[in-house]
C-alpha cells in the first residue's frame, strides 16, 4: 500500500452521510495524483463499508477479525488506502479502501482472513452495508 498520508473526516458524523460529505475528497485526489503514489490511473474503485454495532456485541472478537482483514488488504499492492473509522455513541461507523481497480478487491473480498470477518457480521451489527464508487481525476465520485 502507499502512502497516503491520514484521511481525516471533515465532520464527526461522517459515518452518517453520504461519503462525498465526510472527507475532503479534491485533497484526496490531489493526493493520489501526487509523485507518492506512481502509476496512478483513474477511475480509481472506492469500497465503503458502513454500519451499526449491534448492542452488546463483541468488539474484541470483531476488531480481531477487522484486524486480519485489514493485514490481508495491505498485503495487496492494488490497495492505496484503508480508512478504518471509529464508531460513534450510537456504533454507527465507516469504513473504505481505495483500490486500483475493482479485479484487485474483489480478490481481497475472498480472502480468507476477509471471509472470517464478513462471517461475524450477523452477529456483531445492527445493519451494514457496502458502497462501491468511481473515483475520477476530477475528483468526481460516482456510485456504481
Amino acid at each position: 500500500m502507499q502512502g497516503l498520508g491520514e484521511f481525516k473526516p471533515l465532520v464527526s458524523d461522517y459515518a452518517r452521510r453520504p461519503i462525498t460529505e465526510g472527507f475532503d475528497w479534491p485533497a484526496i485526489t490531489r493526493n493520489l495524483k501526487s509523485t507518492r503514489v506512481p502509476a496512478v490511473r483513474f477511475p480509481l474503485y472506492l469500497v465503503v463499508f458502513r454500519s451499526q454495532l449491534l448492542e452488546g456485541a463483541d468488539v474484541e472478537r470483531l476488531a480481531e477479525r477487522d484486524l486480519g482483514a485489514h493485514e490481508a488488504a495491505l498485503r495487496s499492492p492494488a490497495l492505496l488506502h484503508y480508512f478504518t473509522g471509529e464508531a460513534d455513541d450510537q456504533g454507527y461507523n465507516l469504513s473504505f479502501c481505495i483500490w486500483r481497480g475493482q479485479i484487485a478487491a474483489r480478490e481481497a473480498s475472498a480472502t480468507p482472513e476477509h471471509v472470517a470477518a464478513m462471517s461475524v457480521a450477523d452477529e456483531m451489527y445492527a445493519s451494514f452495508s457496502l458502497e462501491r464508487h468511481a473515483i475520477h481525476d476530477d475528483d468526481e465520485i460516482v456510485r456504481l
